[in-house]
């Protein structure tokens, strides 16, 4: 078995806080991968966004990039809401589960699952390109669920497919809550 060495929320937010601190002295190299959504881009499935001020400021200042997987995936914004069908997110990676958008009763679900392992895999793909250490996704999303996804309409603990592909590649993982409850005293824009 493959032993990976994954940072942990401490280590982040010193790299962070070290990177700021020599601020002005050299530009930013991007170490982390980050949900579009967080950073205000507008591509969650109803067209908004969740902005977090602090992921943005991460994003402005060079330190991170910012990734939609189910854009790259090829889906469009806005589009149906989606779940999981059979398993959790390192199931649909290995072609065990599916995505499913939700859809009214009577009203045929579409499958999504390669939009959603495409978007996986492209994240990956640009987390190799920075060699991105850790990564803050937006919880709940049946992509970047970091804890908690909805899976067959309920919700219940456990990844998303780009968060478990992500994981199972030695990135760590942080949900918008994480970052936020341990690293508002080193906030980038605090800087």
């Amino acid at each position: 078995m493959l032993k990976k060495t994954v940072m942990t929320l401490q280590q982040a937010q010193q790299r962070l806080a070290k990177e700021n601190a020599k601020s002005g002295e050299t530009p930013a190299q991007p170490w982390l991968v980050v949900s579009a959504c967080l950073a205000g881009e507008k591509c969650r499935y109803n067209g908004g966004d969740r902005l977090d001020p602090a992921v943005k400021a991460l994003v402005e200042q060079g330190h991170a990039v910012a990734m939609c997987p189910e854009r790259e995936g090829g889906l469009p914004t806005p589009r149906q809401p989606a779940h999981l069908e059979g398993g959790l997110g390192f199931d649909v990676v290995a072609g065990l589960a599916r995505v499913l958008t939700r859809t009214p009763p009577g009203v045929t679900a579409q499958d999504v699952t390669r939009n959603f392992r495409d978007g996986a895999w492209k994240t990956m793909a640009k987390a190799r390109e920075i060699n991105a250490q850790a990564a803050i996704l937006k919880d709940g999303s049946p992509s970047c669920g970091v804890h908690r996804v909805t899976l067959e309409g309920t919700e219940v603990e456990g990844r998303g497919a780009t968060a478990a592909l992500l994981a199972h590649n030695g990135v760590a993982v942080f949900s918008e809550e994480d970052w936020a409850g341990e690293n508002r005293t080193h906030d980038a824009s605090v800087g």
